[in-house]
C-alpha cells in the first residue's frame, strides 16, 4: 500500500477507510488531530507527500547502513588523505585542520581514499603527516561553517549542512551553540559526520598511530617546518580559508558545556595534549 500511495497509484480514499484500517491513526500520530483529513474526507496530497519523505529518509539511513557494513568488511578504503608521489610524502586529511591550506602548498596532491594498512605499510622513505586542532575550537569552527547563520559550506540543505542531515543528527537552521553541542556529542564517532569525528579517531584506529608525524595548527607554521625537514623539502606554508572571529572560549559560557564536549572528545585531549583555555 506504501508503495502506491507514495507513487499516487490509488485513487483518494475516504476518511472512514482509513479510519477503518488504522492508517489515519499511524500518520496522524505526532502530527495533531486531523492532519491529513477532516470530517469525511483526506487529504491525499498532503499525505502522499508525508509518505514520499518518509520513504526519502529510509533510503538515506539504507545507504548509510550499507556503507558502514561495507567499510567494516574492508570493502571500502578507510581513510582520505593527500599523496605527492614524486615527495613521497602523505597526507591525512582531518576536516576543520587546514586542510585546504595544506593541500595547496605543495603542487600535485593526488586526493584519494587509501586503506589503514597501506598507510602503516609504508617504507622509511615515505613520511606521512596529519594536523589536529584544539577539539573545543574545532567544534566552534564547524558550527560555524556548518550550522550557524551564514554559513558558507556548498552543501547546506535548507539551512543544514547535507552531511548532518545524512548522519541523522539532530540539527536545524541556525540552531544555538548549546543545542548543538548536546546534539554532537551524543553521538559516537562510528555514526556521526566526519566533521564531527574525534581526531583521534583518524589518527589512531584501532589504538595504534597511524602517521609519522602530527602537527597541530596552535603552531602551524612551526609545525610545517618540522614537516619539510622530516621530508627533505622546503615548500611554504599557504595559509588560506583563513575567518576572523572570536576566540573559541566565548561560545563556552557554561562550565557544563565545556566538560561536555570535553568528555566527547576526551580522547583528543588526551592524545594530543590539549586543554581548555579561556580569553
Amino acid at each position: 500500500m506504501l508503495f502506491l500511495v507514495t507513487f499516487g497509484f490509488i485513487p483518494a480514499m475516504s476518511f472512514l477507510e482509513l479510519q477503518k484500517n488504522g492508517h489515519l491513526e499511524h500518520v496522524n500520530a505526532g502530527h495533531g488531530k486531523e492532519v491529513f483529513g477532516a470530517e469525511n474526507s483526506l487529504d491525499m496530497g498532503t499525505f502522499r507527500n508525508w509518505i514520499r519523505e518518509r520513504f526519502m529518509r529510509g533510503l538515506k539511513n539504507l545507504k548509510r547502513h550499507v556503507k558502514d557494513r561495507l567499510r567494516s568488511w574492508s570493502f571500502t578504503p578507510d581513510t582520505r588523505v593527500a599523496v605527492w608521489k614524486e615527495h613521497h610524502l602523505l597526507y591525512v586529511r582531518i576536516p576543520k585542520c587546514a586542510n585546504t591550506s595544506i593541500r595547496n602548498s605543495i603542487e600535485g596532491a593526488e586526493v584519494q581514499w587509501m586503506r589503514n594498512r597501506d598507510i602503516r605499510a609504508l617504507d622509511a622513505s615515505w613520511v606521512s603527516f596529519s594536523f589536529v586542532r584544539n577539539p573545543w575550537a574545532r567544534l566552534v569552527s564547524t558550527f560555524r561553517d556548518k550550522a550557524s547563520l551564514g554559513s558558507r559550506s556548498a552543501r547546506m540543505e535548507a539551512g543544514v549542512f547535507q552531511g548532518f542531515i545524512d548522519a541523522g543528527i539532530s540539527v536545524y537552521p541556525n540552531m544555538g551553540f548549546a543545542e548543538f553541542c548536546a546534539a554532537v556529542c551524543a553521538i559516537p564517532d562510528a555514526k556521526t559526520d566526519k566533521h564531527l569525528r574525534s581526531q583521534s579517531s583518524f589518527l589512531f584506529p584501532g589504538g595504534q598511530p597511524l602517521v609519522r608525524v602530527i602537527g597541530k595548527v596552535e603552531t602551524m607554521q612551526a609545525d610545517w617546518v618540522r614537516v619539510m625537514q622530516h621530508a627533505g623539502l622546503d615548500f611554504e606554508l599557504r595559509h588560506l580559508n583563513r575567518t576572523q572571529h572570536c576566540h573559541y572560549s566565548k561560545y563556552y559560557d557554561d562550565p557544563g558545556l565545556v566538560n561536555l564536549v570535553g568528555d566527547r572528545y576526551a580522547d583528543d585531549v588526551r592524545n594530543f595534549n590539549y586543554q581548555f583555555e579561556r580569553h
